[in-house]
């Protein structure tokens, strides 16, 4: 609001922050937790600056009262991308430019780019910030199976890294991941292969200097060195569902309820529909990968582990998911 935070007293600062909340509730449609977290963050500057509580104010709790009032403090999930709906992407074709989430001559690039965060992200039930921190050392390709290497992830703030594998379909499949993200890394980073000065097997934790993004910035001007921003991938996924919905493939609104948790949150209700019990899922999905190793041994959990002819089992279930319109 163009008030500066040393010179205001804290009255004045009061005013703002009131103001402020008021403009993003009604105007930006924030949620009741950002409203939160934004009063909090300037809470806590100005209590480290010595500068007292902006909170001791009964207006300003009213007015954050009032608002869980209206908006309602319920957890709202993200709706999941069906198997059904990641196949429709597949198969559609790169769509026109409209200056917004597909831009300039490299608008069918950036359909492919967004089809294959998609279809990866929901093979390996990929988080957001898991998406964009891929590099092409990341993925490790053997004949019939991609090991996607995930690290610093939510599950995994210290850098342990843990992976997960990506099988191929039966060679008759018309739909495979294995084939569609390796097609993907060829047309636009143009090898599979590290770079030379790689530095994945000896910091397979840390960020390789050398090797590209998997999922790169890629804008009007072509395929840039930065990684693919997180605001254009929620808007370009967002894109992508409202082209399924005039395609009556999603329903109406769905592209409202669409983040890219959906992708994580889709693929694991799939499996969990298909009878894949929840020891494979949370291996598959790499839930708890540095709680797990604090289970008591005499837990119940502790003796129920994925058997060695299990290990595809997930996959095989979300590639008949993908394949089943084509059957």
């Amino acid at each position: 609001m163009g008030v500066s935070v040393e010179d205001t007293t804290m009255e004045g600062l009061r005013a703002v922050l009131q103001r402020a909340l008021t403009l993003m509730w009604f105007g930006g449609g924030y949620s009741v937790g950002t409203l939160e977290m934004f009063t909090t963050a300037m809470a806590s500057r100005l209590r480290d600056e010595g500068r007292g509580e902006i909170k001791d104010d009964v207006s300003l709790l009213r007015l954050l009262e009032g608002i869980r009032r209206k908006l309602g403090c319920a957890i709202r999930k993200k709706m999941p991308l069906e198997g059904k709906q990641v196949a429709a992407l597949m198969g559609l074709g790169a769509p026109a430019t409209d200056g917004q989430s597909w831009t300039g001559e490299w608008a069918a690039f950036q359909w492919m780019e967004l089809v294959a965060v998609a279809v990866l992200g929901w093979a390996a039930f990929l988080r957001c910030c898991e998406i964009r921190n891929l590099q092409l050392c990341d993925l490790t390709w053997l004949e019939s199976c991609v090991t996607v290497l995930v690290r610093k992830t939510k599950a995994d703030q210290r850098g342990y890294t843990t992976s997960t594998r990506v099988d191929a379909a039966c060679v008759d499949s018309p739909r495979c991941v294995y084939r569609f993200i390796k097609g993907y890394v060829l047309t636009v980073l143009g090898s599979c292969s590290r770079c030379d000065g790689c530095t994945k097997h000896r910091l397979p934790g840390e960020e390789c200097p050398v090797c590209p993004w998997l999922f790169p910035t890629i804008s009007c001007r072509g395929v840039q060195k930065e990684q693919l921003a997180e605001r254009t991938l929620r808007g370009r996924l967002k894109a992508a569902v409202r082209r399924l919905e005039e395609s009556g493939v999603a329903t109406p609104g769905q592209a409202t309820q669409t983040s890219v948790s959906s992708l994580r949150r889709g693929s694991d209700t799939e499996a969990a529909a298909r009878g894949c019990r929840a020891e494979l899922r949370e291996a598959h999905g790499r839930w708890g990968a540095v709680a797990a190793t604090r289970r008591s041994a005499t837990a119940e959990p502790h003796y129920s582990a994925v058997k060695a002819g299990e290990k595809g089992a997930i996959m095989t279930v979300l590639h008949e998911a993908l394949n089943e319109s084509t059957q």
